[in-house]
């Protein structure tokens, strides 16, 4: 299902956000693996037209696309795609390596999950811990690179202490009492997180009571547990992806389809209620409005509308958050940000906020307790030669008249 061009008014900032999605190529790569049939079979040819040598890439030059390759070689066989000897044996190399890799990563969790249901530790298990065995059709297919766990409010050594007996050692002692995330390693090599809330930034994050009453009890590794609701997974994920760089994987548009094609009950109504109270309207537009307009996932067209309305009235605070993660994506090409997707109404919202940002916003980065370094902060966003990004702006006009001043 896609969005008709036009037929629903995006907020202007989603545009200048866009710069944290897929890529065209990425694009092609993700319908080649998600669509089925002809479509998807069209979409592997484009690909590797663009791409080149497809075993190049995958052995390579992305390390990303590594731990998407089980994924990759159950798609092209349920499309029936023939693929050349050297693709077929990298895959089916890759796809054993994480069948074995799995197995050790589950011995482990188990272990954990069972050590935290014998003493009653408030846990829910998220991301790829929760997601490979509950929405993927094996759990090898969903490379997960560590363990994550939301932790309710106890005390940091109750978390940590039943840890540190299966091997696990604090890569950080000491843990302050208004902790938000513990990291823990194990002697495998595997990191295990332990959260306090679902975001890094406090902001966006929900009572854990709320995410406890609504979770669900899933087995997992063989041990009863609690992961998240669909609908609070749905948000996790797809918000989860706009503010962190593991995004770049592409793991999330995987758990987003598979998740939503799993569930045919997501509580759409309640998912819209808890990204307006948690401010997540705008980043939630940008990857879910992503996964409708270039994925056609099965999310229903009356809440893309609703979202997008929502999006539009967010507070300046969250619009701020939102656009200095763009920021730091573009690592202050402004140009690429004020441009892409070539949309005026954007382009005119950008140009506001970086002549507009707030002393807040500011100040929010690092505390300025003089107006001189406030002035300084202020130029520092700016690219650092502004001659050279308007020299960029008029090549890519063809205005070549215009030169650059020495």
């Amino acid at each position: 299902m896609y969005a008709a061009k036009g037929l629903i008014r995006k907020p202007a900032p989603s545009y200048a956000l866009s710069v944290l999605l897929p890529t065209l190529d990425q694009t092609l790569f993700l319908r080649a693996c998600l669509w089925s049939g002809e479509r998807g079979r069209n979409s592997w040819k484009a690909w590797c037209e663009r791409v080149g040598d497809p075993v190049e890439l995958l052995r390579d030059r992305n390390v990303g696309l590594k731990g998407l390759m089980p994924l990759i070689s159950a798609a092209l066989r349920g499309n029936g795609v023939i693929v050349e000897d050297m693709l077929r044996t990298c895959l089916h190399t890759a796809t054993l390596r994480e069948g074995l890799r799995i197995n050790a990563y589950r011995r482990i969790l188990k272990q954990v999950l069972s050590s935290y249901a014998e003493k009653r530790i408030p846990a829910i298990v998220v991301k790829g811990a929760a997601l490979a065995e509950t929405v993927y059709e094996s759990p090898s297919l969903r490379h997960s690179g560590g363990i994550e766990i939301l932790i309710g409010g106890i005390e940091p050594s109750c978390a940590v202490n039943p840890l540190l007996s299966l091997g696990f050692s604090q890569i950080h002692e000491g843990v302050n009492p208004a902790w938000n995330e513990i990291k823990l390693k194990h002697d495998s090599g595997l990191p295990l997180h332990l959260h306090r809330g679902l975001f890094r930034i406090p902001y966006y994050n929900m009572p854990f009571n709320d995410l406890w009453i609504r979770s669900q009890i899933q087995p997992i590794a063989g041990v009863p547990v609690r992961i998240l609701s669909p609908a609070d997974n749905l948000l996790h994920i797809c918000s989860d992806a706009f503010f962190s760089r593991s995004r770049e994987s592409l793991l999330w548009v995987f758990d987003t389809w598979f998740l939503i094609n799993k569930y045919s009950n997501i509580d759409w109504e309640g998912l819209l209620v808890m990204a307006r109270r948690s401010h997540l309207e705008l980043p939630l537009s940008v990857t879910m409005g992503y996964l409708v307009e270039k994925l056609g996932a099965p999310i229903p067209m009356s809440f893309v509308e609703r979202l997008y309305a929502a999006a539009s009235e967010a507070g300046a605070e969250g619009r701020v958050h939102a656009l200095s993660i763009a920021r730091e994506e573009v690592r202050g090409n402004y140009m690429k940000m004020i441009w892409t997707n070539g949309n005026w109404c954007a382009c005119a919202y950008m140009v506001w906020w970086l002549l507009c940002l707030s002393p807040k916003y500011l100040r929010s980065t690092k505390p300025i307790r003089r107006l001189r370094l406030l002035l300084s902060r202020y130029l520092s966003m700016w690219p650092h030669d502004p001659t050279l990004e308007n020299q960029r702006l008029l090549n890519k006009f063809g205005n070549s008249q215009f030169k650059e001043k020495e």
